[in-house]
């Protein structure tokens, strides 16, 4: 009712709103709104948080008239550029048909990976995006089977080697020289160093971490694992490679579990570019949470 009072006050001669609908069947009480622009004709349907966004920010709620348009910023483009010009497979842009209304900014079907790019002020709750906006996106792609990777404009801004380095790994692009970890040698990395490696190859850069250990070859260090004590566990805090290591992983954590005293090992998968699985392909008795 307040919702249907607003738009008859503030934009009755703007938009024909068609339907308020109850989005779910939560205490949030969330809603889609379908309307008709009465200037260009369009259609469309509007997260109820969008709706009203727009209708206290800009004349009229229509993404055409408004001038907002579903056009992509500038860091889109250049993302979707790195994937066409490294990857062969098909590329679909603003796709709407996996999770509607909801909207994917570039999806790869044959390794059935999202990606969505976020400026930092139009995917906040300032621009209208509820908090549970990115958790809601990437739950319903995870039930299509879909791996939703969630860029930030800041991560693209600040660590776009690594952002590059990650897409490649995830579309099966590692073009980095392999390396056979039987052929490498377990060393202890000293903090300044493991620092400057994990801000070098690390999508997140370098993290706490008292325990480092890592792979050499050729003199070179090429693989390394960081681990913080905590009072009733083990975490296992940082993993990365400037190779492609294969078995490095594995390689790095038996020889922690061989050396080390420890009763519990927690480690934390960012499931905006992990689903975690690699450590149940390593360790087949790591739980999930």
């Amino acid at each position: 009712m307040v919702l249907t009072i607003f738009i008859q006050c503030h934009l009755a001669d703007k938009v024909t709103v068609k339907s308020v609908s109850k989005r779910t069947k939560d205490t949030r009480q969330l809603f889609n709104v379908t309307f008709k622009c009465q200037e260009c004709n369009t259609e469309e349907t509007l997260f109820g948080e969008t709706f009203k966004w727009r209708s206290q920010h800009f004349d009229t709620t229509c993404t055409i008239c408004s001038g907002i348009a579903t056009s992509k910023s500038k860091d889109e483009i250049e993302i979707y550029n790195f994937i066409f010009d490294n990857y062969k497979g098909k590329i679909i842009t603003q796709d709407r048909t996996q999770i509607s209304p909801y909207e994917i900014d570039i999806f790869i079907p044959e390794h059935n990976i999202g990606i969505e790019y976020c400026g930092l002020f139009w995917h906040s709750e300032q621009a209208g995006k509820d908090k549970h906006y990115h958790k809601r996106k990437y739950d319903l792609c995870k039930t299509q089977g879909i791996q939703l990777i969630t860029i930030f404009e800041d991560e693209w801004n600040e660590r776009k080697e690594q952002v590059k380095a990650k897409l490649l790994s995830l579309l099966k692009i590692d073009n980095r020289e392999r390396i056979y970890a039987r052929n490498t040698d377990i060393v202890i990395v000293s903090s300044r160093t493991k620092i400057e490696f994990f801000n070098k190859n690390h999508i997140q850069g370098d993290g706490p971490s008292s325990i480092n250990i890592g792979l050499m070859h050729n003199d070179e260090l090429v693989a390394c694992m960081g681990f913080t004590n905590h009072k009733d566990a083990i975490y296992l805090n940082r993993y990365a490679t400037s190779f492609h290591v294969i078995g490095g992983f594995g390689k790095l954590l038996k020889y922690f579990q061989n050396n080390y005293e420890w009763n519990i090992l927690v480690s934390f998968a960012d499931l905006r570019w992990s689903n975690g699985n690699l450590y149940e392909k390593m360790v087949g008795h790591w739980k999930s949470y």
